[in-house]
Parts: C-alpha cells; sequence; structure tokens
C-alpha cells in the first residue's frame, strides 16, 4: 500500500469566534430564552471549529485531479478566539453580553443595601452586618481562548468514491476576566448581640466591603465562609489538551472537479469540568460531554480558468452531535426565592434545636448534577480562490447547541 503524504501544512489564522450564551440570559423587559442552565457558563469548546478545518483540510480534499490511491495530510492551525461584547451594566438593559447572565437579578449587576426590600441583596448575608448604606456590584466579563489544532487526513483516494478518516486535537487554554467592580460606598456594621455568638458583646462584620465579601469571604462566630459562588479575578486554565475529535466515512460522489462526504463524527471529553468553586470558571473543552453525530464535507470547484492557473472552489463542511451526559458540580437558586437567592443565610437545625452553625445557601445548593444537549451544530462555508501559487480563501463559520437536559439532580431536600 503506498502513501502519499503531502508535506506538513501549517496555517496560522485569526478568528473572532461568538461564545455560547447561557440560558436566561436576558432581563425583565426580555423574553426567556432556553440554553445552558444559569448559574454556569459553559464556552464554545475550542475545538469545535469546521473554519480551522476546512482551511487546514482544504489541501487534502480539494487538490489538483492528479493524484491516484491513498493520500493524506498533517497540519496544524493557530486561533485565538474573545469576546467583543458591549458593555451592559444597567439593570433595565437587556443586552447579549456575558454580563447578562442571571447570576442575581437577571442581569450583571446586583444592588446591595439594607432589608427594606429595596435592594437586590441584603448586604447582612453576605457577612457586613445590617447596613444602613447601599451599592452595587457589576460584571462586565472578558474571555478570550488560544491554542493550536493539529489535523490529519486519510483518504482512499481524491477523485473517485472511497473511505476517509479525519482526527484532530487541540492543545490551549482559556481565561476569563469577570472585571468585578464594586461601589466602596457600602460601609460594614458590626452584628448585633447574640446573633453570632452566644455573646452579650455585638460582633465585627467579618467582610469589609463588597470585594472581600465575593472574592475573598471570611467567617466569624457561627457565620461560616462562603466557599462556593465567589467571584474571582482573572483566572486562566492550564494548557490542556481538549476534546479530540474524529470522523470516518465515505466519499459517495468524487471526480476532478468535486466531491461529496459523509461520515460519524465522535468527540472525546479531554478538558476540565465545572467544580463552582467561582461564578465564572475556565471551562477548556465541552464540560465532559461525550459526543457523537453525523458530519458533511464537500467541494465543487466552480470556476476554471483557460489555462489552468486560476480556479475558484466552494468548499462545505458541517456536523451535528449529540452531547452525552456529563457529571459536574453547579450551583442552583431556592426555588421558591429567585435569582441569586443562594447567597441567602441558612440556619442549621436539629429538629428544633440551633446547632450554632448558620451558612450561605450556596455552600449547600452547590450540588452534583447530569446535563446533556439535544445537539451541537457547527459548519463552514468558504469560497477558495487560486492563482498559480497564491490562493486567499474568505469565509463563514456557524456554531450553535440546543437547550440543555439536567437530570439526576441530587436532591437538595436532604441537604437542607
Amino acid at each position: 500500500m503506498n502513501y502519499n503524504f503531502k508535506k506538513f501544512v501549517s496555517a496560522a489564522t485569526l478568528l473572532c469566534s461568538a461564545m455560547a450564551i447561557a440560558d436566561n440570559a436576558s432581563c425583565s423587559t426580555c423574553p426567556k430564552t432556553c440554553g445552558q442552565g444559569q448559574n454556569l457558563f459553559q464556552p464554545h469548546a475550542f475545538s469545535a471549529s469546521m473554519g480551522r478545518e476546512v482551511l487546514v483540510g482544504k489541501h487534502a480534499w480539494a487538490p489538483s485531479a492528479d493524484e491516484e490511491g491513498w493520500h493524506g495530510q498533517v497540519g496544524v492551525a493557530g486561533e485565538y478566539q474573545r469576546t467583543f461584547k458591549k458593555k451592559c451594566n444597567e439593570v433595565s438593559t437587556c443586552c447579549d453580553s456575558l454580563g447578562s447572565l442571571p447570576f442575581w437579578n437577571e442581569s450583571n449587576q446586583m444592588t446591595v443595601g439594607d432589608n427594606s426590600g429595596k435592594y437586590n441583596l441584603d448586604a447582612y448575608q453576605i457577612g457586613m452586618g445590617p447596613v444602613a448604606t447601599n451599592g452595587t456590584i457589576s460584571l462586565s466579563p472578558v474571555m478570550y481562548q488560544a491554542g493550536a489544532d493539529f489535523f490529519l487526513y486519510v483518504g482512499a483516494h481524491k477523485t473517485e468514491r472511497g473511505f476517509f478518516l479525519k482526527a484532530h486535537g487541540p492543545v490551549g487554554v482559556i481565561s476569563i476576566d469577570p472585571r468585578y467592580q464594586f461601589s466602596k460606598d457600602v460601609t460594614p456594621v458590626a452584628y448585633p448581640q447574640g446573633v453570632l455568638e452566644n455573646s452579650t458583646a455585638t460582633i465585627a462584620a467579618p467582610n469589609a466591603d463588597l470585594g472581600a465579601a465575593f472574592m475573598n469571604p471570611k467567617g466569624t462566630g457561627f457565620l461560616k465562609p462562603m466557599v462556593k459562588g465567589l467571584i474571582n479575578s482573572k483566572r486562566t486554565s492550564s494548557a490542556k489538551f481538549g476534546d479530540p475529535e474524529f470522523t470516518v466515512g465515505y466519499n459517495v460522489v468524487a471526480d476532478e472537479s468535486k466531491h461529496l462526504g459523509i461520515g460519524l463524527r465522535f468527540a472525546a471529553p479531554t478538558g476540565n469540568k465545572a467544580e463552582a468553586t467561582y461564578m465564572l470558571e475556565p471551562i477548556f473543552g465541552r464540560n465532559g460531554h461525550w459526543a457523537a453525530g453525523g458530519e458533511i464535507i464537500g467541494h465543487w470547484k466552480c470556476w476554471e480558468s483557460e489555462t489552468d492557473d486560476k480556479y475558484l472552489n466552494i468548499m462545505l463542511d458541517g456536523s451535528a452531535m449529540h452531547l452525552f451526559r456529563s457529571k459536574h458540580m453547579r450551583s442552583f437558586d431556592l426555588k421558591q426565592n429567585g435569582a441569586g437567592s443562594k447567597y441567602l443565610l441558612l440556619a442549621k437545625y436539629s429538629g428544633t434545636t440551633f446547632q450554632n452553625e448558620i451558612v450561605n445557601a450556596v455552600n449547600i445548593t452547590t450540588v452534583g448534577v447530569e446535563s446533556s444537549f439535544a445537539v451541537e451544530g457547527n459548519f463552514a462555508l468558504a469560497f477558495d480562490f487560486h492563482w498559480n501559487n497564491w490562493s486567499m480563501t474568505l469565509g463563514y463559520e456557524g456554531w450553535g447547541r440546543y437547550c440543555e437536559k439536567k437530570s439526576n439532580l441530587i436532591a437538595l431536600a436532604q441537604a437542607l
């Protein structure tokens, strides 16, 4: 068997890719949408990029027609993805930025004050005491992914029907900067006597400001520190080998000017999964989801000059895969209290006896969950123009996921 592998090809690309928006990414003036469960942001996996596959693979499956038998190609493509969304920090403003996720009140801004009902959150609940002042917290996150994707393509024939194999695996990092901003107007006040300790003395508030309350919260007396749902500074994952993908297929149409192939496509979860320690976590990959589905791939040489030194290819590569159940950690709000209620305080009792322990609900409502997605789709359409030894490719890539389905949620009633 004679393998004719072309020389190693390196393709460097700079693409701006839209990130996934979790469900309920709306405010009170906008209709609810489905997508991903609130309190978790699972981004577009770095491995899901048909644009990169077209850029590298076009040399193997849309070539000149003078090669016979088995052939193949290896290549590498680099990419940098970054969110470029407008800043949205008004409670009444609805926008599709990452910051509009329903962390507290279905916007990216939360007001903090006393327990009068005028504010989204009572500062008493986050270790600042019965305050008389008020302020705001806002997020305007920026996220990027960067890495290299390594490709392999092997085909039985370029101009006749036959089997083909595709494989690729990315190595990269993901970084999320929540750009957490808070007002310094909220002044902590000591807790009344007997509230946090069996003492006649008042207890100083453990958190000095809104920054400490969410970034590095402390406890005192009966009040235990919050350890889940924290807001952190910029976090970057370690370099990871994230979700390699494989396709085994057959070219049902193939001649000197066109081809069309269909195949079975698989993806393995090798990246990290959500742990729910932080509100925004850098997840590289599909959060532990195995994936399987189909792929369609093809090209058509729609124009060629009389001298054969100039021609135009139209190329298409698309896939649709089901994302199987993934087990990971996630935080939940209390059903009766709505968005943001995971930060309310809960007291531990045995029967009617107080157990000298007060915790934020998020410490308890962060539990294991299984979830799946019915389908994830990804396609790229490209126009590839060749002139002698030069080429230029212009295209469009689309990506999306259907609504998430959650199942096998650990019963919170037992924990509460």
